[in-house]
């Protein structure tokens, strides 16, 4: 990004949040901010692309938050769970358990370390029936014809839309905040099909 484009980014981002300093607390986003993410590019995705969602990170993402972030009595929320033996897990996972290892030295040297192993999955979003896994029960009622994981098929594989699995969106919830600014950033492993992330959500409370 050239540095005209950075500096008209940047008072983009400032005219918008002048547009929205007047707007009380909990109002709705600028109208100049909904009509240019209306123009961001939707889903499906053609064949062969792996970008899914991302195709809409731009322009208006970045307003869009610049916005939120602005606000007066906007707050922080963790939208993630600690991770720990009791928290919730998916009933296919392997028993959900910490296993620290032995104190360890490194050879030739003063230095020691500590590790453990962690055997973790989370509930998933497709409705599964009791033995389906197990080839005892069949699909879910109105699932479409050898597609069990229609949700899973259709989100990742024709609109490219990521799963964001166990979210605690509790306190967002309960204050209201239905639209926010989110940063979810995965540890970038090449080939993997899912990673820890941790979300985090900046909006204001008492939205209507």
């Amino acid at each position: 990004m050239t540095t005209l484009r950075v500096l008209r980014l940047a008072a983009a981002v400032a005219a918008a949040c002048a547009a929205g300093a007047a707007i009380d607390v909990g109002a709705a986003e600028p109208a100049a901010l909904t009509v240019l993410a209306a123009k961001a590019p939707a889903p499906p995705w053609p064949p062969g692309d792996e970008r899914g969602m991302t195709n809409t990170l731009g322009e208006a993402t970045t307003l869009r938050c610049g916005w939120h972030l602005s606000q007066r009595g906007a707050r922080t929320y963790e939208a993630s769970f600690v991770r720990s033996n009791a928290m919730p897990k998916s009933p296919f996972a392997n028993p959900s358990l910490s296993k620290p290892k032995p104190t360890a030295g490194v050879p030739f040297s003063a230095h020691a370390f500590n590790s453990e192993a962690f055997g973790l999955d989370a509930p998933f979003i497709d409705p599964v029936p009791n033995g389906l896994l197990q080839g005892k029960a069949p699909p879910a009622p109105g699932t479409e014809p050898n597609l069990p994981f229609s949700i899973h098929h259709y989100m990742l594989s024709v609109f490219g839309i990521h799963h964001l699995e166990n979210l605690n969106l509790a306190a967002m919830a309960a204050d209201r905040v239905w639209t926010s600014c989110a940063m979810v950033l995965p540890s970038r492993d090449k080939g993997a099909a899912g990673a820890v992330i941790r979300p985090v959500a900046i909006g204001v409370p008492g939205q209507r």
